[in-house]
């Protein structure tokens, strides 16, 4: 251990240490399982193309925009906040742009810690967060508002993704090198 580090205890288990974030111990939970319906329909709607504009049900006599999205680059480029709020309105409606659907996906194939390293690129303390945020994202959900059910519960998969990821410390690399300089605290 560093003797001029300085440890910071999070309520929920996540670890800072200078600028290097570790990933500790966690509380369990089996909220998780509560998830899975809806998180089925959104997958496979996305699965059968993931290229597909998924803000409306698909239409046999229309023509195939995955093909068209692919072939005009679209698909490869930036989204804007417009393309968002039309195709991903609960990323959109998040103030810290979460990319809600790579979780989703990763939880719903059981993969927790890929869906907290998610988590944590967009956030510093994704278990927090689940455990404290307004929930804008769930409003937005356009599963709750086409008529395919209830919103899904995004704030509750944050939260179980921080709580059934890996045991074993995560480390990020800095964004930034060392600049030499020295700070007294």
């Amino acid at each position: 251990m560093h003797k001029n580090a300085l440890y910071l205890l999070f309520a929920m288990g996540e670890f800072f240490l200078g600028s290097t974030f570790l990933r500790g111990a966690k509380t369990e939970t089996n909220q998780s399982d509560k998830l899975r319906p809806p998180i089925e329909r959104i997958l496979k709607s996305m699965a059968q193309d993931p290229d597909t504009n998924h803000h409306l049900p698909p239409d046999k006599g229309q023509p195939d925009y995955a093909a068209l999205s692919r072939q005009s680059g679209y698909a490869n480029k930036p989204k804007d906040i417009d393309w968002l709020k039309k195709n991903i309105p609960c990323q959109a409606a998040c103030p810290a742009k979460t990319r809600i659907p790579n979780y989703l996906k990763e939880i719903y194939a059981g993969n927790y810690n890929e869906a907290y390293l998610i988590n944590l690129v967009d956030n510093i303390f994704p278990s927090v967060l689940g455990r404290v945020c307004s929930r804008p994202c769930e409003p937005a959900c356009r599963h709750g508002r086409e008529g395919l059910g209830q919103p899904v519960a995004i704030c509750l998969s944050k939260r179980a993704a921080g709580d059934l990821g890996s045991r074993q410390p995560v480390l990020l690399k800095p964004l930034f090198g060392s600049s030499g300089k020295t700070v007294a605290i």
